[in-house]
């Protein structure tokens, strides 16, 4: 789906309950302070086997100073099996990863 296609679908679906930011943003600070302080997740554009396809992240957390700061978030797959409340009991390093820079972030509300 194409982000204007989520931001036009989306309310429909969740009979108003969740919105899709239909504005790409090519910054990780962005999708950081969406989870991070208004805890909302934020949906990524990646590329796997050759083909796009659309992640959910919802943790967060960053390394580095402030002039060079390296984030990292939990992210889910359609092909993840995570149930509700087993991802806080995972360690750090395993369950969360960086992003390519050119991957594009689209925030959600609810």
């Amino acid at each position: 789906m194409t982000p204007a296609e989520m931001a036009w679908s989306m309310p429909i679906i969740s009979g108003g309950k969740v919105w899709i930011d239909p504005d790409l943003r090519f910054v990780d600070y962005a999708a950081y302070d969406q989870i991070r302080y208004n805890s909302k997740p934020a949906l990524r554009l990646c590329s796997a086997n050759g083909s796009l396809h659309w992640t959910i992240a919802f943790g967060t957390y960053q390394t580095g100073s402030y002039f060079w700061r390296t984030y990292y978030f939990m992210q889910q797959d359609n092909g993840t099996l995570f149930r509700k409340g087993e991802y806080k009991d995972l360690l750090l390093n395993e369950s969360y990863s960086q992003v390519d820079w050119w991957n594009p972030w689209i925030l959600v509300w609810d």
